[in-house]
């Protein structure tokens, strides 16, 4: 008995699993003035430091059409997003939250310009929050649907604040 297999129970799937997700997104306040709703995604690499708790690394970019532009515009935000989440269930729903930094850059774009830039690009620290369901569609993958805020509180530059809908899968190996 000493030398006993671990139990079934015991033995869990990789630590580090990857992610991504869509999203949709409307800006808010004064960073978002003079801007449609965008559509955009995001991709990251997570590690559970133990079961419910984990961080992630990631790179999201979310595209807000100008509105009343001489020219077709889009503004542009996208960065690095480093988040912590916590998971929970309560009355047996499973859910996430998440809270973390973004360092982001928005920047203007003309279609016109094939995509190009106007390199009026500035890069802005914001914080994100957000909840969500963790819904497991096999033993190692996960849809996670949600709604995240992304604000820009510290006064420079830098992306759009915005409220968004996403929905995104997770996959451990």
């Amino acid at each position: 008995l000493a030398c006993a297999a671990p139990a079934e129970a015991q033995l869990r799937a990789s630590a580090l699993s990857v992610g991504g997700r869509a999203l949709a997104a409307q800006p808010v306040g004064d960073r978002g003035e003079g801007l449609g709703a965008g559509t955009g995604f995001g991709v990251d690499l997570g590690y559970e430091l133990r079961p419910g708790l984990a961080v992630y690394l990631g790179f999201s970019r979310t595209v807000f059409p100008v509105e009343d532009a001489a020219a077709e515009a889009d503004r542009v935000d996208s960065g690095v997003d480093l988040w912590v989440t916590t998971a929970r269930s309560f009355g047996g729903v499973p859910l996430w939250f998440r809270g973390g930094l973004v360092v982001h850059e928005a920047e203007t774009h003309l279609a016109s310009d094939d995509g190009g830039g106007l390199d009026d690009g500035e890069s802005g620290v914001g914080l994100e929050s957000g909840l969500g369901a963790a819904l497991r569609l096999g033993p190692n993958v996960q849809l996670l649907p949600g709604v995240v805020y992304t604000a820009y509180p510290l006064g420079d530059p830098g992306g759009v604040t915005h409220l968004r809908a996403e929905v995104g899968v997770r996959v451990r190996p």
